[in-house]
């Protein structure tokens, strides 16, 4: 059994073309979910992406246009599994990402540098392994060049759970 979540917190925008946000896939027993999450960009409801705004501009330095929306993104793909799992996980619960950039040279380090504060501190901090993951140069991604970064992700709402049950029990 599955389904779908259209929107998470913090509004996310609406899709561009016809697909889900988050797709949750159930399995036997119960509360154990796998979330697929699609490619997630930093683009807000009203159509603005960060740092830009409505328009391109040029002034923006690519680096720090791209830790923006790495940002922003992570914290998007946050809200997605905690709401998709009812408050039990958040961005701990990711097992793959998968990063698109549409210039390796100009934001692969501020992609990283972005991902290690987020994603490799909370997995540090809390004990998990790393998430896999990909990142690879495309032409372009909708709806236009202000679009540097987009994400997406597998995440499995049992493997957080087992950790915090075993974490609970010794103690």
């Amino acid at each position: 059994m599955s389904d779908t979540v259209s929107e998470s917190a913090g509004q996310p925008a609406k899709p561009l073309a016809s697909y889900s946000l988050v797709h949750k896939v159930h399995f036997n027993p119960p509360r154990q979910h796998l979330l697929y999450i699609s490619g997630t960009t930093a683009r807000l409801p009203d159509g603005q992406i960060p740092p830009y705004g409505h328009h391109f501009s040029v002034t923006v330095a690519p680096d720090l246009a791209a830790a923006a929306q790495t940002e922003i993104i992570l914290s998007k793909i946050a809200s997605a599994i905690h709401n998709s799992s009812d408050g039990a996980a958040g961005l701990e619960a990711i097992v793959e990402m998968t990063i698109f950039v549409t210039d390796l040279n100009k934001h692969y380090g501020a992609v990283n540098e972005v991902y290690n504060k987020v994603v490799g501190k909370l997995f540090e901090d809390k004990e998990l392994p790393l998430p896999a993951r990909t990142c690879v140069q495309v032409s372009g991604m909708p709806p236009d060049a202000r679009t540097l970064v987009e994400i997406k992700g597998v995440a499995v709402i049992s493997h957080v759970l087992q950790y915090y049950s075993s974490k609970w029990r010794l103690h």
